[in-house]
């Protein structure tokens, strides 16, 4: 739901049917303080007032969503921006933004 300009904090996962273990289709889970933590320098650096457009016009499957147009220009996309990395109010540790994207030139 990060396509949303206030995505929500948390979100869960309900499976209505699960596959055999054999046929795949695992969720993983990824701690992106962890992720912003394990940077290099450098990249940590480059990402400093960043922001992606969290493309609204696709569904999680890219399928276009009902009354969106392809996008083929990156700098019309529609959708919510966010920073790249985040810092926690509480805590003030700095983490990785996730989800798809796409980064204005």
């Amino acid at each position: 739901m990060t396509y949303v300009e206030v995505p929500p904090k948390a979100a869960m996962l309900h499976s209505l049917e699960v596959p055999p273990p054999e046929a795949g289709g695992n969720t993983y889970f990824a701690n992106m303080f962890a992720a912003y933590e394990t940077l290099p320098a450098e990249l940590k650096k480059a990402t400093e007032g960043r922001v992606a457009v969290h493309d609204a016009s696709t569904n999680s499957a890219g399928m276009l969503r009902k009354g969106y147009q392809t996008v083929t220009d990156v700098r019309q996309t529609v959708g919510a921006h966010h920073p790249l990395v985040r810092t926690e109010p509480t805590s003030g540790r700095r983490r990785c933004s996730s989800a798809a994207a796409r980064m204005p030139m």
